[in-house]
């Protein structure tokens, strides 16, 4: 175990912090393997809430933006505000710059390492994500339903009226809805017999009546 790691003394800033590597700064915090992820993911994602320019190179960034990004980092480690002058954490995100900024470089070439990796991703989830589409059913139209057309009222055949008998009428008379005419009164079709002079015997005149005969009933 380092000597610094038991007390909260601080860290004086080496002669050449460039030199320093990672292993020792974690060292000195005395962090596992998880923590110290913890802590590079936190310092590269408050050089990205910074807004630093990543197309100037390290050097042309601005201090003040740096600087806010630095104490945001040790308000979450506070075991970096042992580091004199903030050097240790000024080290670990120049490391993570460095890596982002190959990163960037690479990534878009497939002859490098990074460039394979990136296309080897890249075509894993282009497959995964391409699945055949279920066929399409077509929508059901939206209409009123069919019914089928309601038959009209029929129409029923006009049918002769029948007479309609009176059984109160005595039962001898069965002509009693025959039409009767009275003496001198023929239908006009119906024809008399009368002598025919010319000796031939009788013939069949037809009634000369002036009106129409008048039906009555008996």
């Amino acid at each position: 175990m380092h000597r610094n790691e038991a007390t909260n003394e601080p860290i004086p800033a080496p002669s050449r912090v460039s030199e320093v590597t990672m292993e020792a700064i974690r060292a000195h915090l005395g962090y596992d393997k998880r923590k110290w992820s913890a802590l590079r993911s936190c310092v590269r994602d408050s050089l990205r809430a910074a807004r630093l320019n990543w197309d100037l190179p390290w050097k042309s960034q601005s201090t003040t933006k740096l600087g806010y990004a630095y104490n945001a980092v040790e308000d979450d480690f506070r075991e970096l505000r042992r580091f004199v002058g903030q050097w240790a954490v000024h080290r670990i995100a120049k490391d993570v710059w460095d890596n982002h900024k190959t990163y960037l470089n690479c990534v878009d070439k497939p002859s490098t390492y990074i460039g394979r990796r990136a296309a080897e991703r890249h075509g894993a989830g282009g497959s995964s994500r391409h699945t055949t589409s279920p066929p399409r059913v077509p929508s059901p139209r939206h209409s009123s339903p069919r019914t089928s057309p309601t038959p009209g009222p029929s129409q029923s055949c006009a049918r002769p009226l029948r007479r309609r008998i009176d059984s109160s009428s005595s039962s001898g008379n069965s002509s009693d809805d025959l039409l009767q005419f009275s003496d001198g009164e023929l239908p006009n079709d119906l024809e008399e017999e009368e002598d025919d002079p010319s000796g031939r015997g009788k013939k069949r005149v037809r009634s000369s009546g002036g009106s129409s005969p008048k039906r009555r009933r008996l």
